[in-house]
């Protein structure tokens, strides 16, 4: 208002004169003049921002970005304030607003490589530009895109975009979609909440057929999957350098230590669990009668760390044990040799309860006769 003042058909110019904070709250005082005469009049003034109402929302190119679940608009901010979806002046600083006409509801947003992404399920909405008359939406149909319920699964690891679909965890590259989670039959998951410790992604799903929660790790470099237990996470949030989770009935920070005050009880989920692996099948793929006569196992276990090795052999469904159990004692890496029966191809299981590295696998192979 300031200096402004409005002009009622000519009659009198009206400016204001002070705020009275004591009375009501939404009280100014104005003058006027009408004629030659100056006069007072108490009016009220009930100032309002408008903002849209939204589900989804992320930040990028110091703007907010957000979109409605129910709705076909995609809006951003002015730039630099996020209070400020209306601004259409003319100016590069002005807010932006667009609408798609793809089916579906939007189920989730991220900035993705200074980018804002909007999903469906379906399909992807990509705003290109970098300002307000450039903005543009390339749309790509066909797309494994964001589950419904789970817009809290979007993570970034050494520019890879992951998230949960409705075909499972997605690895999104900038062109190419890949599911990664087909290990884990995750058919019966949904509602996926993600968080980031250094390449692990973390991601709690929640089980509808055991209404529960499990969590599930993700190594980016290995490629390789864990379950981790049955924390029920509803949020996670980076905090230096470890990963704090909030739950049901706690806060916790995953490689974090471990202490109690009167208010926060902080746990490790990272305790001693059991676990498995199982490798492929070896012997088909060696021609001119060679067979494996003897594995050979080479591996780090921390102190108290239990291990058992099986074999399986020809497809047989038995697994059969490899010898006594193996307690480590976190000194050196060891060698378990295994002496293998004769057989057309074979695979390992080994189960242990604690931390364990596995270094190699390696074979010896002998030649056998035609019969």
């Amino acid at each position: 208002v300031e200096k402004n003042y409005i002009d009622f058909e000519n009659t009198f110019i009206a400016y204001p004169i002070s705020y009275d904070s004591n009375g009501d709250a939404d009280t100014w005082t104005m003058g006027f003049f009408q004629g030659d005469e100056l006069g007072e009049i108490a009016v009220q003034i009930e100032l309002r921002k408008k903002f849209p109402d939204v589900n989804y929302g992320c930040e990028s190119q110091n703007r907010i970005w957000l979109t409605q679940k129910e709705g076909h608009e995609i809006y951003a901010s002015a730039l630099g304030d996020a209070t400020n979806y209306y601004d259409y002046s003319g100016l590069a600083t002005d807010s932006y607003a667009v609408n798609v006409g793809t089916d579906g509801k939007f189920t989730g947003c991220v900035s993705y490589q200074n980018t804002p992404m909007f999903f469906k399920e379906d399909s992807v909405h990509i705003i290109g530009g970098s300002l307000p008359s450039e903005y543009y939406v390339t749309t790509i149909t066909d797309f494994k895109g964001c589950e419904s319920g789970s817009d809290k699964s979007f993570a970034i690891i050494d520019g890879i975009l992951y998230y949960k679909s409705p075909y499972g965890i997605v690895a999104y590259d900038g062109g190419n979609t890949t599911v990664i989670s087909n290990a884990l039959n995750l058919e019966s998951y949904i509602n996926g909440i993600a968080g980031v410790l250094g390449n692990k992604y973390y991601i709690s799903l929640y089980n509808i057929k055991l209404n529960q929660r499990e969590l599930f790790c993700y190594d980016t470099k290995l490629g390789t999957w864990c379950k981790e237990d049955n924390g029920d996470v509803l949020l996670f949030v980076n905090m230096k350098n470890n990963l704090a989770y909030v739950s049901n009935r706690s806060i916790g920070v995953i490689d974090g230590e471990k202490e109690t005050n009167d208010e926060i009880i902080y746990e490790s989920i990272e305790k001693s669990f059991p676990w498995s692996v199982e490798t492929g099948v070896y012997g088909y793929s060696y021609p001119n009668q060679k067979y494996i006569s003897r594995l050979q196992i080479r591996m780090y276990l921390a102190a108290g760390t239990k291990v058992n090795v099986f074999i399986q052999y020809n497809s047989s469904g038995i697994w059969e044990s490899c010898g006594a159990q193996i307690t480590g004692r976190g000194i050196n890496s060891f060698v378990l040799p295994i002496r293998t029966k004769k057989c057309d191809h074979m695979k390992l299981k080994i189960e242990g309860v604690g931390q364990a590295k596995i270094y190699s696998i390696s074979k010896l192979l002998e030649i056998g006769g035609e019969f």
